[in-house]
């Protein structure tokens, strides 16, 4: 089926850059989650990974275990091997089963921060890496095929009974903390504030930090699908109350999870919730000092992240600015493995000597460890660092011309400037102490998004106003 035919079903908008998702009910259902099952099934047959298995899992919403075993019923059909997750898990748990395991892939049924309706569904590689967006687009067509294909009967794609493996049910708590206690055991406790927003992180984020050697403050921390008390997402704004209990108890730190527990923000003894950019330069700096490498190491940082790490990290490591979304950590780590670190502003990070999959657990956990060992408060090394100025803004952009706009613009900025990064959108560098520009393109809205950070407030307002009034000029001429 051709591109502008599967675009008149409603299905083809389910599939998105990094993962499939769509309301319960309405664009997701268990009928078409078994053909999800089946088309990933399909796929995995096709590149010859269909040997080792897959671990199926998901995280607390309502309707997630009956998503949960449509799909596997779709992937089992096909002939593959499916571990899969008896109830409901953190990310990590179950990227972990498969890491360990060698197995072809994980999937894990979440729609992370979304509202309690919103359906999805998330592909990794077994090593934990996720899938690229040309795989789910090709997961994408042969989803529409099998579409096709029950409407003519046809079932010559699935396997036939003596092709079926039995389906494993499996559970590696008890490995997963185990590895954690391994690795990140303190010597003397922290007190520590964990704010699980109700999420998949309730059920095992107050058991694995006492057993690594925490104090341990709960806050919303009973798993509750409406996430009643915050936004799923976490942000400054929906960590207030985190922020003040961490003060109110003189904690040492405090950590903010999503919904589905592969991202946390880390809240310093002040209250005052971290960037994952700021965050990570600290971490950069601790590890490198701990560690003995036989080469440069790398740090991956998407193209948003402040030029707090260049500053910082400049000739102490190799920097790689790569393109927003957390899929990105995970292709380029693998990709690069003398990687370091990989920061995304929106507060996925990878720790490639571990695993290659964004855990949430290992940025508080490597956190703990630094102001343990370095005997300080967190606050006192957050203060060490330049304060530096962000700014954005939006500009009003029709779909219809936005990318036309930003490509014409990038031609002539590519010819008037040295330091140009279009591996998403444009990005201008001025040098660590002059700051930079980024324009690019929303996925999802018709605007054109514009940030820009420098060490001077002043220097950040004259960039986001010189290279607005030339983007405005740009939209106005397309649209004569």
């Amino acid at each position: 089926m051709k591109e502008a035919e599967m675009k008149k079903d409603p299905d083809y908008y389910m599939f998105r850059a990094y993962d499939i998702r769509g309301i319960y009910g309405k664009d997701m259902t268990a009928e078409k989650m078994l053909k999800i099952g089946m088309a990933l099934g399909l796929f995995l047959k096709k590149h010859k990974m269909d040997t080792k298995g897959v671990t199926v899992a998901y995280d607390i919403r309502t309707f997630s275990a009956l998503l949960h075993h449509a799909l596997i019923a779709g992937l089992a059909s096909t002939g593959i091997k499916v571990s899969h997750m008896t109830k409901p898990s953190p990310f990590g748990v179950a990227l972990f089963n498969a890491w360990k395991n060698e197995q072809d892939a994980a999937v894990f049924l979440t729609a992370s921060h979304l509202p309690p309706e919103w359906a999805g569904v998330k592909f990794y590689y077994g090593d934990g890496v996720g899938f690229s967006k040309e795989d789910l687009m090709e997961i994408r067509d042969l989803y529409f095929t099998l579409k096709q294909n029950a409407a003519s009967k046809d079932s010559s794609k699935l396997a036939e009974w003596h092709q079926l493996f039995n389906i494993a049910q499996v559970d590696m708590t008890e490995e997963y903390i185990k590895f954690m206690k391994d690795n990140f055991i303190l010597e003397h406790p922290l007190k520590v504030v964990i704010d699980c927003g109700n999420g998949s992180m309730s059920l095992i984020a107050e058991r694995l930090f006492k057993e690594v050697g925490y104090e341990i403050i709960p806050l919303y921390c009973e798993p509750d699908p409406v996430s009643p008390n915050r936004e799923s997402e976490p942000s400054p704004e929906s960590l207030k109350t985190l922020s003040e209990l961490v003060q109110k108890e003189h904690a040492d730190f405090g950590i903010g999870f999503d919904g589905d527990g592969d991202r946390a923000l880390i809240v310093d003894d002040k209250g005052r919730v971290l960037m994952a950019d700021i965050l990570g330069t600290l971490l950069a700096q601790y590890l490198l000092e701990k560690g003995q490498f036989s080469e440069k190491q790398l740090v991956l940082a998407n193209v948003e992240c402040s030029l707090v790490i260049e500053k910082m990290l400049t000739g102490k490591v190799e920097i790689k600015r790569i393109p927003v979304g957390h899929t990105f950590l995970t292709l380029y780590a693998r990709k690069y493995p003398n990687t370091l670190i990989g920061i995304e502003g929106s507060g996925h990070m990878v720790f490639p000597q571990f695993y290659l999959f964004d855990d949430s657990v290992l940025v508080p956990l490597l956190t703990g460890k630094m102001i343990a060992e370095k005997k300080t408060s967190l606050s006192t090394l957050v203060d060490s660092l330049p304060k530096s100025f962000t700014l954005r803004e939006n500009v009003d952009c029709p779909d219809a011309i936005k990318f036309q706009v930003l490509e014409k613009l990038k031609e002539e900025l590519l010819k008037e400037y040295k330091n140009v990064n279009t591996i998403d959108g444009i990005r201008i560098d001025f040098g660590p102490e002059k700051g930079w520009i980024l324009i690019r393109v929303s996925n999802t809205s018709p605007m054109i998004r514009l940030i820009c950070e420098s060490l001077e407030k002043a220097e950040a307002e004259k960039m986001l106003r010189t290279f607005k009034e030339l983007l405005v000029k740009k939209i106005e001429e397309f649209q004569k």
